[in-house]
Protein backbone atom coordinates (compact mmCIF):
# COMPACT_ATOMS: atom_id res chain seq x y z
CA UNK A 1 0.00 0.00 0.00
CA UNK A 2 2.65 2.07 0.64
CA UNK A 3 4.49 1.60 -2.30
CA UNK A 4 1.09 2.56 -4.54
CA UNK A 5 0.91 5.49 -2.58
CA UNK A 6 3.79 6.72 -3.50
CA UNK A 7 3.50 5.62 -7.16
CA UNK A 8 -0.09 8.48 -6.95
CA UNK A 9 2.26 11.29 -5.57
CA UNK A 10 4.83 11.05 -7.97
CA UNK A 11 2.29 10.36 -10.72
CA UNK A 12 -0.73 12.77 -9.86
CA UNK A 13 -3.00 11.89 -13.17
CA UNK A 14 -3.40 8.04 -12.37
CA UNK A 15 -4.85 9.56 -9.30
CA UNK A 16 -7.36 11.33 -11.12
CA UNK A 17 -7.74 7.98 -13.81
CA UNK A 18 -8.60 5.90 -11.06
CA UNK A 19 -10.85 8.99 -9.43
CA UNK A 20 -13.06 9.16 -12.28
CA UNK A 21 -13.61 4.89 -12.66
CA UNK A 22 -14.75 5.04 -8.83
CA UNK A 23 -16.88 7.82 -9.36
CA UNK A 24 -18.46 6.88 -12.48
CA UNK A 25 -18.64 3.21 -10.46
CA UNK A 26 -20.11 4.53 -7.09
CA UNK A 27 -22.41 7.04 -8.81
CA UNK A 28 -23.67 4.46 -11.70
CA UNK A 29 -24.90 1.81 -8.62
CA UNK A 30 -26.72 4.98 -6.75
CA UNK A 31 -28.46 6.00 -9.88
CA UNK A 32 -29.44 2.19 -10.09
CA UNK A 33 -31.49 2.10 -6.85
CA UNK A 34 -34.91 3.12 -6.14
CA UNK A 35 -34.67 5.95 -4.50
CA UNK A 36 -32.92 7.57 -7.76
CA UNK A 37 -35.48 6.62 -10.29
CA UNK A 38 -39.00 8.26 -10.97
CA UNK A 39 -42.00 6.80 -9.44
CA UNK A 40 -43.83 4.65 -11.92
CA UNK A 41 -41.39 4.80 -14.45
CA UNK A 42 -39.42 1.67 -15.48
CA UNK A 43 -36.55 0.92 -12.91
CA UNK A 44 -32.76 2.80 -14.24
CA UNK A 45 -31.16 -0.63 -15.32
CA UNK A 46 -26.98 -0.91 -14.73
CA UNK A 47 -26.20 0.18 -18.17
CA UNK A 48 -28.25 3.28 -18.09
CA UNK A 49 -27.01 3.90 -14.70
CA UNK A 50 -23.23 3.67 -15.21
CA UNK A 51 -24.16 5.53 -18.91
CA UNK A 52 -25.87 8.69 -17.36
CA UNK A 53 -22.62 8.54 -14.53
CA UNK A 54 -20.53 8.46 -17.29
CA UNK A 55 -22.19 11.12 -19.03
CA UNK A 56 -22.58 13.65 -16.10
CA UNK A 57 -18.89 13.00 -14.80
CA UNK A 58 -17.47 13.23 -17.90
CA UNK A 59 -19.85 16.67 -18.48
CA UNK A 60 -21.55 14.84 -21.32
CA UNK A 61 -24.90 15.47 -21.32
CA UNK A 62 -25.86 12.13 -23.54
CA UNK A 63 -28.66 10.74 -22.03
CA UNK A 64 -30.51 7.47 -22.41
CA UNK A 65 -32.93 7.75 -19.86
CA UNK A 66 -34.66 11.39 -19.46
CA UNK A 67 -33.01 13.32 -16.82
CA UNK A 68 -36.33 14.79 -15.94
CA UNK A 69 -39.04 12.03 -15.90
CA UNK A 70 -36.96 8.82 -15.68
CA UNK A 71 -35.05 9.95 -12.37
CA UNK A 72 -36.59 10.94 -8.78
CA UNK A 73 -35.49 14.54 -7.50
CA UNK A 74 -32.62 12.32 -5.95
CA UNK A 75 -31.36 11.24 -8.92
CA UNK A 76 -31.14 14.31 -10.60
CA UNK A 77 -29.12 16.20 -7.49
CA UNK A 78 -26.80 12.97 -8.04
CA UNK A 79 -26.28 13.78 -11.52
CA UNK A 80 -25.91 17.40 -10.80
CA UNK A 81 -23.85 16.28 -8.10
CA UNK A 82 -21.18 14.11 -10.58
CA UNK A 83 -21.50 17.02 -13.34
CA UNK A 84 -20.15 19.55 -11.03
CA UNK A 85 -17.56 17.19 -9.92
CA UNK A 86 -16.39 16.88 -13.33
CA UNK A 87 -16.64 20.00 -14.67
CA UNK A 88 -14.31 21.47 -11.72
CA UNK A 89 -12.20 18.43 -12.54
CA UNK A 90 -11.12 16.14 -10.21
CA UNK A 91 -7.79 16.54 -10.74
CA UNK A 92 -7.89 19.49 -9.13
CA UNK A 93 -9.92 18.11 -6.12
CA UNK A 94 -7.64 15.05 -6.15
CA UNK A 95 -4.35 17.60 -5.35
CA UNK A 96 -5.61 17.41 -1.93
CA UNK A 97 -4.95 13.50 -1.85
CA UNK A 98 -1.59 13.92 -3.43
CA UNK A 99 -0.10 16.80 -1.22
CA UNK A 100 -1.66 14.26 1.73
CA UNK A 101 0.58 11.66 0.58
CA UNK A 102 3.79 13.33 1.48
CA UNK A 103 5.24 16.44 3.12
CA UNK A 104 5.77 18.47 -0.26
CA UNK A 105 4.76 18.24 -3.95
CA UNK A 106 7.41 16.52 -5.82
CA UNK A 107 8.92 19.00 -9.01
CA UNK A 108 6.56 16.00 -11.46
CA UNK A 109 3.45 16.94 -9.87
CA UNK A 110 4.19 20.57 -10.42
CA UNK A 111 5.04 19.82 -13.85
CA UNK A 112 1.68 17.84 -14.49
CA UNK A 113 -0.14 20.69 -13.03
CA UNK A 114 1.30 23.57 -14.55
CA UNK A 115 1.23 21.86 -17.93
CA UNK A 116 -2.29 21.04 -17.35
CA UNK A 117 -3.57 24.09 -15.94
CA UNK A 118 -0.99 26.67 -17.26
CA UNK A 119 -0.36 27.82 -13.83
CA UNK A 120 2.74 27.61 -13.08
CA UNK A 121 2.63 30.31 -10.88
CA UNK A 122 0.27 29.07 -8.33
CA UNK A 123 0.54 26.34 -5.86
CA UNK A 124 -1.81 23.39 -6.15
CA UNK A 125 -3.62 24.96 -3.39
CA UNK A 126 -3.91 28.42 -5.01
CA UNK A 127 -5.36 26.91 -8.35
CA UNK A 128 -7.87 24.77 -6.38
CA UNK A 129 -9.13 27.88 -4.40
CA UNK A 130 -9.23 30.28 -7.82
CA UNK A 131 -10.80 27.19 -9.72
CA UNK A 132 -13.56 27.08 -7.04
CA UNK A 133 -13.89 31.07 -6.59
CA UNK A 134 -14.55 31.67 -10.23
CA UNK A 135 -16.64 28.04 -10.86
CA UNK A 136 -18.91 28.98 -7.85
CA UNK A 137 -19.22 32.47 -8.25
CA UNK A 138 -20.02 32.48 -12.23
CA UNK A 139 -22.56 29.23 -11.60
CA UNK A 140 -24.29 31.32 -8.87
CA UNK A 141 -24.66 34.47 -10.82
CA UNK A 142 -26.13 32.19 -13.61
CA UNK A 143 -28.76 30.36 -11.84
CA UNK A 144 -29.80 33.76 -10.02
CA UNK A 145 -30.75 34.80 -13.76
CA UNK A 146 -32.02 31.48 -14.56
CA UNK A 147 -34.70 31.25 -11.12
CA UNK A 148 -35.79 34.84 -11.91
CA UNK A 149 -36.78 33.69 -15.40
CA UNK A 150 -38.43 30.62 -14.51
CA UNK A 151 -40.06 32.01 -11.88
CA UNK A 152 -42.70 33.29 -14.41
CA UNK A 153 -43.47 29.53 -15.39
CA UNK A 154 -43.63 27.78 -11.52
CA UNK A 155 -42.99 28.12 -8.45
CA UNK A 156 -40.37 29.92 -6.83
CA UNK A 157 -39.11 26.73 -5.10
CA UNK A 158 -39.02 24.65 -8.07
CA UNK A 159 -37.71 27.86 -10.40
CA UNK A 160 -34.77 27.38 -7.92
CA UNK A 161 -34.33 24.24 -8.09
CA UNK A 162 -34.13 24.70 -12.60
CA UNK A 163 -32.37 27.70 -12.23
CA UNK A 164 -29.09 26.02 -10.17
CA UNK A 165 -29.34 22.54 -12.31
CA UNK A 166 -29.20 24.19 -15.30
CA UNK A 167 -26.62 27.17 -14.40
CA UNK A 168 -24.40 24.13 -13.00
CA UNK A 169 -24.80 22.58 -16.59
CA UNK A 170 -23.99 25.26 -18.33
CA UNK A 171 -20.78 26.12 -17.19
CA UNK A 172 -19.76 22.75 -16.69
CA UNK A 173 -20.50 22.27 -20.18
CA UNK A 174 -22.50 19.21 -19.19
CA UNK A 175 -25.50 20.02 -21.24
CA UNK A 176 -28.20 18.13 -19.45
CA UNK A 177 -31.64 19.37 -19.64
CA UNK A 178 -35.09 18.50 -16.85
CA UNK A 179 -36.97 19.42 -19.90
CA UNK A 180 -37.21 16.27 -22.81
CA UNK A 181 -36.86 18.85 -25.53
CA UNK A 182 -33.95 20.01 -23.34
CA UNK A 183 -34.40 23.91 -23.89
CA UNK A 184 -36.20 24.27 -27.52
CA UNK A 185 -38.98 25.75 -25.50
CA UNK A 186 -37.10 28.45 -24.81
CA UNK A 187 -35.67 28.99 -28.02
CA UNK A 188 -36.99 32.86 -28.57
CA UNK A 189 -36.48 33.77 -25.03
CA UNK A 190 -33.47 36.65 -24.78
CA UNK A 191 -32.56 35.85 -20.95
CA UNK A 192 -32.67 31.69 -20.98
CA UNK A 193 -30.33 31.88 -24.19
CA UNK A 194 -27.81 34.64 -23.97
CA UNK A 195 -27.69 33.25 -19.74
CA UNK A 196 -26.94 29.76 -20.79
CA UNK A 197 -24.60 31.10 -23.46
CA UNK A 198 -22.59 33.01 -21.51
CA UNK A 199 -22.12 30.01 -19.10
CA UNK A 200 -21.09 28.05 -21.76
CA UNK A 201 -18.28 30.52 -23.14
CA UNK A 202 -17.04 31.09 -19.50
CA UNK A 203 -16.80 27.63 -18.90
CA UNK A 204 -15.14 27.05 -21.81
CA UNK A 205 -12.20 29.58 -22.74
CA UNK A 206 -10.65 28.01 -19.58
CA UNK A 207 -9.25 28.94 -16.11
CA UNK A 208 -5.69 30.49 -16.67
CA UNK A 209 -7.55 32.80 -19.18
CA UNK A 210 -9.37 34.53 -16.09
CA UNK A 211 -6.54 35.40 -14.86
CA UNK A 212 -4.73 36.84 -17.30
CA UNK A 213 -7.66 38.17 -19.04
CA UNK A 214 -8.52 40.11 -15.88
CA UNK A 215 -6.03 42.62 -16.32
CA UNK A 216 -7.91 43.96 -18.79
CA UNK A 217 -10.45 45.56 -16.22
CA UNK A 218 -7.90 45.57 -13.09
CA UNK A 219 -8.00 49.12 -11.45
CA UNK A 220 -4.31 48.52 -10.60
CA UNK A 221 -1.89 47.52 -13.43
CA UNK A 222 -4.09 47.70 -16.22
CA UNK A 223 -3.45 45.68 -18.86
CA UNK A 224 -4.05 46.20 -23.24
CA UNK A 225 -4.78 43.94 -25.47
CA UNK A 226 -1.18 43.55 -26.78
CA UNK A 227 -0.17 42.99 -23.18
CA UNK A 228 -2.01 39.75 -22.75
CA UNK A 229 -0.17 36.44 -22.84
CA UNK A 230 -0.38 34.79 -26.35
CA UNK A 231 -2.74 31.89 -24.67
CA UNK A 232 -5.40 34.11 -23.62
CA UNK A 233 -5.04 36.11 -27.27
CA UNK A 234 -5.72 32.80 -28.99
CA UNK A 235 -8.27 31.34 -26.73
CA UNK A 236 -10.43 34.51 -26.89
CA UNK A 237 -9.78 35.12 -31.40
CA UNK A 238 -10.24 31.76 -31.36
CA UNK A 239 -14.04 31.50 -29.36
CA UNK A 240 -14.98 34.42 -31.08
CA UNK A 241 -14.34 33.16 -34.74
CA UNK A 242 -15.91 30.13 -33.78
CA UNK A 243 -19.28 31.52 -32.38
CA UNK A 244 -19.87 34.32 -35.03
CA UNK A 245 -18.65 31.79 -38.08
CA UNK A 246 -20.45 29.29 -36.75
CA UNK A 247 -23.77 31.32 -36.31
CA UNK A 248 -23.75 32.57 -39.56
CA UNK A 249 -23.10 29.07 -41.13
CA UNK A 250 -26.18 28.15 -38.57
CA UNK A 251 -28.15 30.72 -39.84
CA UNK A 252 -27.57 30.38 -43.81
CA UNK A 253 -28.24 26.68 -43.76
CA UNK A 254 -31.43 26.65 -41.52
CA UNK A 255 -33.37 29.49 -42.45
CA UNK A 256 -35.70 27.83 -44.13
CA UNK A 257 -35.51 24.69 -42.39
CA UNK A 258 -35.64 24.55 -38.51
CA UNK A 259 -35.81 27.99 -38.17
CA UNK A 260 -38.65 28.72 -40.73
CA UNK A 261 -41.29 29.52 -38.04
CA UNK A 262 -39.15 31.84 -35.78
CA UNK A 263 -39.23 35.44 -36.50
CA UNK A 264 -36.42 36.78 -37.53
CA UNK A 265 -34.74 38.15 -34.14
CA UNK A 266 -35.34 34.50 -32.64
CA UNK A 267 -33.67 32.73 -35.91
CA UNK A 268 -30.10 34.87 -35.17
CA UNK A 269 -30.61 33.78 -31.06
CA UNK A 270 -30.99 30.77 -32.11
CA UNK A 271 -28.03 30.55 -34.50
CA UNK A 272 -25.66 32.21 -31.55
CA UNK A 273 -27.12 29.26 -29.43
CA UNK A 274 -26.68 26.51 -31.83
CA UNK A 275 -23.08 27.81 -32.64
CA UNK A 276 -21.95 28.24 -28.84
CA UNK A 277 -23.43 24.47 -27.86
CA UNK A 278 -21.38 22.05 -29.67
CA UNK A 279 -18.10 23.97 -28.05
CA UNK A 280 -19.06 20.40 -25.87
CA UNK A 281 -21.94 22.52 -24.06
CA UNK A 282 -24.72 19.77 -25.70
CA UNK A 283 -27.91 22.30 -24.79
CA UNK A 284 -29.94 22.93 -27.76
CA UNK A 285 -32.77 24.69 -28.76
CA UNK A 286 -33.31 23.43 -32.25
CA UNK A 287 -34.20 19.94 -33.12
CA UNK A 288 -30.72 18.78 -33.83
CA UNK A 289 -32.48 15.31 -35.43
CA UNK A 290 -34.52 18.23 -38.15
CA UNK A 291 -31.44 19.81 -39.30
CA UNK A 292 -29.86 19.41 -42.35
CA UNK A 293 -26.94 17.03 -43.24
CA UNK A 294 -24.89 20.49 -43.60
CA UNK A 295 -25.54 22.04 -40.63
CA UNK A 296 -24.72 18.68 -38.88
CA UNK A 297 -21.22 18.37 -40.62
CA UNK A 298 -20.93 22.03 -39.24
CA UNK A 299 -21.76 21.02 -35.78
CA UNK A 300 -19.62 18.05 -35.89
CA UNK A 301 -16.49 20.24 -36.82
CA UNK A 302 -17.50 22.25 -34.08
CA UNK A 303 -17.58 19.47 -31.35
CA UNK A 304 -14.04 18.49 -32.87
CA UNK A 305 -12.84 21.46 -31.88
CA UNK A 306 -14.19 21.78 -28.86
CA UNK A 307 -13.54 24.56 -26.25
CA UNK A 308 -10.19 25.84 -24.65
CA UNK A 309 -7.31 24.65 -22.97
CA UNK A 310 -7.75 23.53 -18.60
CA UNK A 311 -11.22 24.35 -19.44
CA UNK A 312 -14.97 22.42 -18.81
CA UNK A 313 -15.17 21.59 -22.13
CA UNK A 314 -13.65 19.09 -24.37
CA UNK A 315 -12.47 18.12 -28.14
CA UNK A 316 -9.19 18.41 -29.55
CA UNK A 317 -8.68 22.40 -28.50
CA UNK A 318 -8.82 25.81 -29.62
CA UNK A 319 -5.42 26.03 -29.30
CA UNK A 320 -4.57 23.00 -31.12
CA UNK A 321 -6.34 23.56 -33.72
CA UNK A 322 -4.95 27.31 -33.93
CA UNK A 323 -1.09 25.85 -33.97
CA UNK A 324 -2.12 23.54 -36.96
CA UNK A 325 -3.56 26.24 -38.86
CA UNK A 326 -1.06 28.77 -38.12
CA UNK A 327 1.51 26.09 -39.21
CA UNK A 328 0.03 25.58 -42.03
CA UNK A 329 -0.41 29.53 -43.01
CA UNK A 330 3.51 29.72 -42.09
CA UNK A 331 4.49 26.82 -44.56
CA UNK A 332 2.53 28.26 -47.73
CA UNK A 333 3.99 31.15 -47.32
CA UNK A 334 7.85 29.57 -47.12
CA UNK A 335 8.16 30.88 -43.69
CA UNK A 336 11.07 28.48 -41.47
CA UNK A 337 9.16 29.86 -37.96
CA UNK A 338 5.15 29.76 -36.98
CA UNK A 339 4.86 32.81 -34.94
CA UNK A 340 0.94 34.06 -33.41
CA UNK A 341 0.50 37.94 -32.20
CA UNK A 342 4.42 38.49 -32.59
CA UNK A 343 5.56 35.39 -30.56
CA UNK A 344 7.39 31.84 -31.88
CA UNK A 345 5.93 28.72 -31.60
CA UNK A 346 7.82 25.99 -30.62
CA UNK A 347 8.37 23.53 -33.39
CA UNK A 348 7.98 20.30 -31.00
CA UNK A 349 4.49 21.90 -29.91
CA UNK A 350 3.56 21.96 -33.21
CA UNK A 351 4.34 18.49 -33.18
CA UNK A 352 2.05 17.73 -30.29
CA UNK A 353 -0.30 19.60 -31.67
CA UNK A 354 -0.37 17.49 -34.90
CA UNK A 355 -0.11 14.26 -32.71
CA UNK A 356 -3.25 15.27 -30.56
CA UNK A 357 -5.47 15.66 -33.66
CA UNK A 358 -4.53 12.27 -35.60
CA UNK A 359 -4.84 10.61 -32.04
CA UNK A 360 -8.46 12.03 -31.20
CA UNK A 361 -8.85 10.94 -35.09
CA UNK A 362 -8.19 7.68 -34.97
CA UNK A 363 -10.24 6.94 -31.58
CA UNK A 364 -13.30 8.80 -33.33
CA UNK A 365 -12.69 6.71 -36.23
CA UNK A 366 -12.21 3.22 -34.16
CA UNK A 367 -15.53 4.14 -32.01
CA UNK A 368 -17.44 5.34 -35.03
CA UNK A 369 -16.57 2.14 -36.97
CA UNK A 370 -17.54 -0.26 -33.53
CA UNK A 371 -20.90 1.60 -33.12
CA UNK A 372 -22.07 0.55 -36.55
CA UNK A 373 -20.76 -3.05 -36.33
CA UNK A 374 -23.29 -3.19 -32.77
CA UNK A 375 -26.19 -1.08 -34.18
CA UNK A 376 -26.38 -2.93 -37.38
CA UNK A 377 -28.11 -5.81 -35.29
CA UNK A 378 -30.27 -3.66 -33.58
CA UNK A 379 -33.36 -3.93 -34.72
CA UNK A 380 -34.35 -0.34 -33.36
CA UNK A 381 -31.41 1.18 -35.82
CA UNK A 382 -30.74 -1.15 -38.54
CA UNK A 383 -33.30 -0.18 -40.81
CA UNK A 384 -32.32 3.29 -40.42
CA UNK A 385 -31.15 4.91 -43.40
CA UNK A 386 -29.34 7.85 -41.69
CA UNK A 387 -27.62 4.99 -39.56
CA UNK A 388 -24.09 6.35 -40.62
CA UNK A 389 -24.61 9.79 -39.98
CA UNK A 390 -26.12 9.23 -36.45
CA UNK A 391 -23.69 6.94 -35.28
CA UNK A 392 -21.14 9.15 -36.62
CA UNK A 393 -22.63 12.35 -35.03
CA UNK A 394 -22.50 10.57 -32.16
CA UNK A 395 -19.40 9.47 -31.67
CA UNK A 396 -17.96 12.93 -32.18
CA UNK A 397 -20.33 14.39 -29.91
CA UNK A 398 -19.10 11.76 -27.10
CA UNK A 399 -15.36 11.55 -27.52
CA UNK A 400 -15.68 15.49 -27.13
CA UNK A 401 -17.99 15.15 -24.76
CA UNK A 402 -20.71 17.66 -25.85
CA UNK A 403 -23.89 15.46 -25.64
CA UNK A 404 -25.80 16.71 -28.37
CA UNK A 405 -27.61 13.74 -30.37
CA UNK A 406 -29.72 12.87 -33.37
CA UNK A 407 -32.28 11.26 -31.00
CA UNK A 408 -30.50 7.47 -31.17
CA UNK A 409 -28.73 7.62 -27.68
CA UNK A 410 -31.92 5.82 -26.18
CA UNK A 411 -32.45 3.56 -28.64
CA UNK A 412 -28.75 1.73 -29.02
CA UNK A 413 -28.04 -1.74 -28.17
CA UNK A 414 -25.74 -2.27 -24.68
CA UNK A 415 -22.89 -2.41 -26.76
CA UNK A 416 -23.40 0.54 -28.37
CA UNK A 417 -23.53 2.04 -25.09
CA UNK A 418 -21.10 0.76 -23.68
CA UNK A 419 -18.92 2.02 -26.83
CA UNK A 420 -20.05 5.69 -26.30
CA UNK A 421 -19.22 5.31 -22.24
CA UNK A 422 -15.73 4.55 -23.88
CA UNK A 423 -15.75 7.12 -25.88
CA UNK A 424 -16.61 9.98 -22.92
CA UNK A 425 -14.39 8.53 -20.46
CA UNK A 426 -11.31 9.13 -22.99
CA UNK A 427 -12.82 12.02 -23.96
CA UNK A 428 -12.32 13.44 -20.63
CA UNK A 429 -9.34 12.24 -19.22
CA UNK A 430 -7.45 12.18 -22.50
CA UNK A 431 -5.90 16.22 -22.03
CA UNK A 432 -5.04 14.70 -18.18
CA UNK A 433 -3.21 11.77 -19.33
CA UNK A 434 -1.33 13.40 -22.78
CA UNK A 435 -0.12 16.32 -19.28
CA UNK A 436 1.62 12.96 -18.35
CA UNK A 437 3.32 11.83 -21.30
CA UNK A 438 4.44 15.76 -22.45
CA UNK A 439 6.14 15.86 -19.26
CA UNK A 440 8.30 13.31 -19.59
CA UNK A 441 11.78 14.28 -20.83
CA UNK A 442 12.53 13.57 -24.27
CA UNK A 443 14.92 10.52 -24.92
CA UNK A 444 17.04 10.98 -27.42
CA UNK A 445 18.51 7.52 -29.43
CA UNK A 446 21.85 6.44 -28.85
CA UNK A 447 22.43 5.61 -32.57
CA UNK A 448 21.55 8.25 -35.28
CA UNK A 449 20.32 7.26 -38.80
CA UNK A 450 20.68 8.99 -41.86
CA UNK A 451 18.26 11.03 -42.81
CA UNK A 452 16.32 10.60 -46.39
CA UNK A 453 13.63 12.49 -47.94
CA UNK A 454 9.67 11.21 -48.23
CA UNK A 455 7.46 12.05 -50.84
CA UNK A 456 4.03 14.05 -49.51
CA UNK A 457 1.47 15.92 -50.95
Amino acid sequence: MVKYVGSLAVYPARTVVLGYILLIAVGGLCLTLPMSGAGGRDPIRLIDGIFTATSATCVTGLASRSIGNDFSLTGQVLVMALAQIGGIGIMTITTLATLSFGSAETLRARSVLSETLGLGGLDSWGILRQILLVTFTLETLGALLLCARFYADMPLEKAFYFGVFHSIMAFCNAGFGLYDDNLCRYVGDVTVNLTIVGLLVLGGIGFPTYEDARRLFSSRNRVDWHQLRMQTKVVITMAAVLLVGGAIMILILEWNKTMADLPIHQRFLAAIFQAATPRTAGFNTLPIEKMSEATLFVIILLMFIGASPCSTGGGVKTSTVACVIYSSLSRMRGEAEVTIYRRTLPSDLIERAIAIILLYLFVCTLGIVLLLMTEAANPKLASSPSLFRDCTFEAFSALGTVGLSTGITGKLSDMGKIVLIILMYIGRIGPITLAVFVSREVRHRRVEYAKENLLIG
